[in-house]
Order: C-alpha cells, then sequence, then structure tokens
C-alpha cells in the first residue's frame, strides 16, 4: 500500500521563520525533519526520572527547604556552616 503525502502549512512571521530555518541548521537538519523530530520524538523517561514521578504523585520522599540557598545546598549536597 501506497503512502499518500500531505502537506501541512503553518503561518509564520519573518523572525519565527528565521528561528526554526536557524535551529534546524545548527542540528543538522531540514526545516521539515527539525518539525517532525518535535512532534513526535517521544523520550522514554529512565528510572530514576519514573520513580521521583511516582513519589511526586503519592507525596512521598519529599525534601522541604525553608529558602533556595537551603533547597540548592541540599541537591548539591553542600554542608552549611554550623552556626
Amino acid at each position: 500500500m501506497a503512502t499518500l503525502a500531505r502537506r501541512l502549512s503553518i503561518p509564520l512571521n519573518d523572525d519565527q521563520h528565521q528561528l526554526v530555518k536557524l535551529t534546524a541548521l545548527l542540528n543538522g537538519q531540514s526545516i521539515k525533519d527539525y518539525v517532525l523530530s518535535k512532534l513526535f520524538d517521544e523520550k522514554t523517561p529512565n528510572a530514576s526520572t519514573i520513580k521521583a514521578m511516582r513519589d511526586l504523585e503519592t507525596n512521598s520522599n519529599l525534601h522541604h527547604s525553608k529558602t533556595v540557598d537551603e533547597m540548592f545546598n541540599k541537591i548539591l549536597k553542600i554542608k552549611t556552616p554550623e552556626k
């Protein structure tokens, strides 16, 4: 069975078109291949990401911080000086 090709038109202003064109070029792709890869490129999450999503859904293994600095220190495992 033959595949029938279809054409898709999306109105873009000049800046948008140049951005898509440049991004495709920088990725070594044609505009068509770049757009199709963005539309249909489904990435499968790894085990760590799946666990984090499940933890979030069930409110388990969550960590709390009082400040952004404290949060990043925990993430980066930086020890804060004793007060």
